[in-house]
């Protein structure tokens, strides 16, 4: 099963030219895993941003957070069991 999860976590960075990275945590903030040139010590903070963000609206389901500059964006999911964040490049 990890190396399906694995597999897939890559095919999603070489399927699309833009993203330059994901990072999966759980629940508490620890890094699961990480792929491209996302960065494990960010895990922490993703998770934390998550939690904020659901504090908005506490009886809606998980939450999605986008943080976009010039250059770049990053998307950050809610699951039932973990958080995962995709770094991308924003071509316009």
């Amino acid at each position: 099963m990890e190396e399906a999860f694995d597999s897939r976590l890559n095919q999603l960075v070489e399927n699309d030219k833009n993203v330059t990275g994901l990072l999966v945590t759980d629940k508490q903030g620890l890094c699961i895993k990480t792929v491209g040139n996302a960065k494990e010590e960010s895990s922490g903070v993703i998770s934390a941003i998550n939690d904020l963000a659901a504090k908005l609206e506490p009886n809606r389901g998980p939450s999605t957070v986008i943080m976009e500059s010039d250059t770049k964006c990053c998307v950050i999911y809610s699951g039932k069991n973990m958080n995962a964040a995709v770094f991308k490049n924003v071509s316009r």
